[in-house]
C-alpha cells in the first residue's frame, strides 16, 4: 500500500496543511530531544501553542516528500529557533489516542537564534535539567518516554556517540485526550 496525504485543517486559524499518513493510517511526525553541553547537560523544551503555560518537546508533522530527520530539524528550528547536529535516532513512538507515529532524534544544539517565527507568536523556549524537564512533561506521558530513554543515554555517557539506539518496532502509547498521566506503555 502506498503512503498518502490528506488535506485537513490542523488548528483553528491555521492554513490548510498537508498531513502525511503511513500505510497503517498513522500521522507521520518527527521531532528532537535537543540538548546542550556548554553548561550542565540541559534539555530544550518549548511552550505549547494550545496551552502556553505547558512545556513540550519540539515536534511536528512530516511534509510530503520530506525525510523524517529533515522534518525533525525543520520543526525544531520553527518551534524553538535552534540549529544543531542530529546525533542519532531515539526511536519511533506510536500514540494510539492521537493516531500518530513520531520518529524522535537526539540533537546537539550548536546555535540559538534570537528571533524565530514561533517566538513572534508568543512561543517560548527554555533549558532544563533532564529531571526538571521530566517534571514539566508530566502532562504529556508520551513525551516523558522520550526523556526516559535520554536519561538512560546520559547515564551511559553516550550523548555524542553517533549510533542508533532503542526500538526497532514502534513503542505503543495510549495517552488520554485530556493529557492525563496514565499512559499505557507496551514495546
Amino acid at each position: 500500500m502506498l503512503e498518502h496525504a490528506i488535506r485537513m485543517k490542523e488548528r483553528v486559524g491555521s492554513a490548510n496543511k498537508l498531513r502525511n499518513y503511513d500505510t497503517d493510517g498513522y500521522i507521520k511526525r518527527a521531532g528532537c530531544i535537543c540538548f546542550r553541553t556548554n553548561h550542565a547537560k540541559e534539555i530544550l523544551l518549548v511552550t505549547s501553542n494550545k496551552y502556553p503555560d505547558k512545556w513540550i518537546v519540539p515536534a511536528g508533522g512530516v511534509e510530503a516528500g520530506e525525510r523524517f530527520q529533515d522534518a525533525a530539524v525543520r520543526e525544531v528550528f520553527e518551534e524553538a529557533g535552534v540549529r544543531g547536529n542530529i546525533m542519532h535516532c531515539l526511536g519511533v513512538f506510536q500514540n494510539e489516542t492521537s493516531k500518530t507515529r513520531t520518529k524522535m532524534y537526539v540533537l546537539h544544539v550548536t546555535e540559538e537564534c534570537d528571533y524565530w517565527d514561533d517566538a513572534a507568536k508568543g512561543r517560548r523556549r527554555g533549558w532544563f535539567s533532564i529531571r526538571k524537564a521530566w517534571e514539566l512533561l508530566s502532562h504529556r506521558p508520551c513525551q516523558q518516554l522520550y526523556l526516559r530513554d535520554v536519561m538512560n543515554i546520559d547515564e551511559q555517557n553516550q550523548w555524542l556517540y553517533d549510533s542508533p539506539i532503542r526500538f526497532s518496532t514502534p513503542l505503543v502509547i495510549n495517552e488520554s485526550r485530556n493529557n492525563q498521566s496514565n499512559a499505557e506503555v507496551s514495546p
